[in-house]
């Protein structure tokens, strides 16, 4: 085996488990999720870069403005979205924290620089427009 394939391998989770395993591992982490902002008050689905069209979602808003976590998923740059990734909102808004999952082009559609890029521009919309949305 190559440095090249080693590599790969090491970061594929789906290597680690058999599918059936992976596949219910996921359905309940995506589970876990939409429990978690069922009823909450959000703004899912906001275009944070216009250039990609990447989209992010706010979970856990307030009147005013609050402290905000934001979760970058990870599946190694290959997998999961925001949608399987709001399992914390819930928990932060009870203590008055609004949480942000943002979702990027994954691997291989996209180099680790634009990933990079595309979460700096998360960041940067939700420093920007972050008060607008609560």
């Amino acid at each position: 085996m190559t440095l090249r394939q080693d590599t790969d391998r090491a970061y594929n989770v789906r290597e680690t488990v058999s599918v059936p395993v992976f596949e219910e591992a996921m359905r309940r982490y995506r589970a876990w999720s939409e429990s978690a902002v069922d009823g909450l008050r959000g703004h899912p689905g906001l275009v944070y870069d216009p250039a990609g069209g990447e989209r992010l979602d706010i979970w856990g808003v307030g009147d005013r403005p609050r402290p905000v976590f934001v979760f970058v998923h990870g599946g190694y740059w290959r997998a999961l979205s925001r949608a399987d990734s709001a399992f914390m909102a819930r928990m932060l808004d009870e203590r008055g924290i609004a949480t942000v999952v943002v979702d990027y082009t994954l691997a291989p559609h996209a180099t680790l620089e634009e990933i990079v890029r595309q979460v700096r521009a998360a960041v940067a919309f939700v420093h920007h427009e972050g008060a607008r949305h609560g």
